[in-house]
């Protein structure tokens, strides 16, 4: 098995990257924690190039990035850019949009992002759709995100496969990690835990998914980069300590 690229995502830290000082910091303490790369994103209006300065300072690398919707379909160019400035070949769109995701809408989401995963791949970059638990609306005699890969290439639109919101949304996250061979370059890991009747995002391993199962889909499949997302703090920690238990958690897989 070749070792997968560990990463964690900068949104989970939005709160402490808005500023170069607070984003250096910040990366000092995923680097001293373990991490070798992160996904950037949520880093409000800093420049490209001061967070590939910060990054390189740290020895970080960007495994990945996030856009918008408007972003990727209207200023691509703009994209392009700043993924190459990272030294990043990766990006997903984080989230269509509510109005997007409407049944009427599906196809002219789906036009759209080919329309730019093209222009990105004339510039050898890679896009990927990132899901949340909406994507496994029933659509057209499936889950809509079926549909959506169903129709678009798979060597054009890639995945970003997140595990939690699969789960939530009624999949399987092993089986659609499966379903997914060859077309995804990244997932992301995330669990969730039920607390007074509502899930809770929360550390990798201290949920309730079936990680065995997962760990062993992207083995087989061979995802080659692996990225920590937990969109909040659990009440209990920080989320710096969070990151922490979950990298610990992975490597305790990675090591056996």
């Amino acid at each position: 098995m070749i070792a997968p690229l560990i990463g964690i995502n900068l949104y989970c830290f939005r709160d402490f990257c808005q500023t170069e000082p607070a984003l250096e910091q910040t990366l000092g303490r995923l680097k001293a924690i373990g991490y070798p790369s992160v996904q950037v994103s949520g880093v409000g209006s800093l420049t490209p190039a001061a967070v590939k300065r910060l990054l390189d300072k740290h020895n970080l690398v960007a495994c990945a990035a996030h856009d918008s919707f408007e972003a990727l379909t209207q200023h691509s160019a703009e994209v392009i850019a700043k993924l190459k400035i990272l030294g990043c070949s990766f990006t997903a769109l984080g989230f269509p949009g509510e109005e997007n995701l409407k049944p009427g809408r599906v196809p002219f989401l789906v036009e759209s992002l080919l329309t730019a995963a093209k222009a990105l791949a004339a510039e050898g970059l890679k896009l990927g759709y990132h899901n949340h638990a909406q994507e496994f609306a029933h659509y057209q005699g499936g889950p809509l995100l079926g549909w959506i890969y169903a129709n678009s290439p798979a060597n054009v639109l890639f995945a970003e496969l997140d595990t939690a919101w699969a789960q939530l949304g009624g999949g399987s996250p092993a089986a659609w990690i499966r379903a997914l061979a060859g077309r995804m370059p990244a997932v992301h890991l995330k669990d969730y835990r039920w607390l007074d009747g509502k899930p809770q995002l929360c550390e990798v391993g201290h949920g309730n998914l079936a990680w065995p199962d997962i760990f062993a889909a992207l083995v087989d499949t061979g995802v080659p980069v692996w990225i920590v997302e937990q969109d909040d703090p659990v009440p209990e920690r920080d989320i710096f300590e969070s990151a922490a238990l979950s990298l610990r958690f992975i490597r305790e897989f990675l090591d056996r």
